[in-house]
């Protein structure tokens, strides 16, 4: 596949997230259907990064960062979605919340680490909320 379909196919497939929550909530535990779906996604992208050489972290902070990274992304982040889906919330409503997300973690950026955002940062942030 041409690296320039990667991005569109990647947000194909997130996007399609808050559809399968809604339609799997009724008939599945939100935690066991992710747990699943990240087993049949270890099963079948194992193998492809293994055969594509993907690069691995080399030492235990790179291993560290990914481990934690992937807990709250998946766990925390996506595990808080379905859950929300599964109780009651319209999954565009959790769509909205989570596509928020970004505005709200750059304007937390300053007061809780002092970090400053430039005008080409914001300039993102703003494209993405568009």
């Amino acid at each position: 596949m041409p690296a320039v379909l990667l991005p569109p196919v990647f947000v194909l497939i997130w996007s399609t997230g808050w559809i399968v929550a809604k339609y799997a909530a009724p008939h599945a535990d939100p935690l066991t259907f992710l747990c699943l779906r990240y087993v049949g996604a270890i099963a079948l992208l194992a193998p492809l990064a293994l055969a594509l050489k993907a690069e691995w972290p080399k030492d235990r902070a790179g291993w560290t960062g990914a481990l934690l990274s992937g807990v709250l992304l998946h766990g925390v982040y996506l595990g808080g979605v379905w859950w929300a889906v599964s109780h009651g919330v319209p999954a565009g409503i959790s769509a909205l919340i989570a596509a928020l997300q970004p505005l709200f973690t750059a304007l937390a950026a300053g007061p809780l680490l002092g970090e400053r955002l430039g005008a080409r940062r914001w300039a993102g942030i703003a494209l993405g909320l568009a």
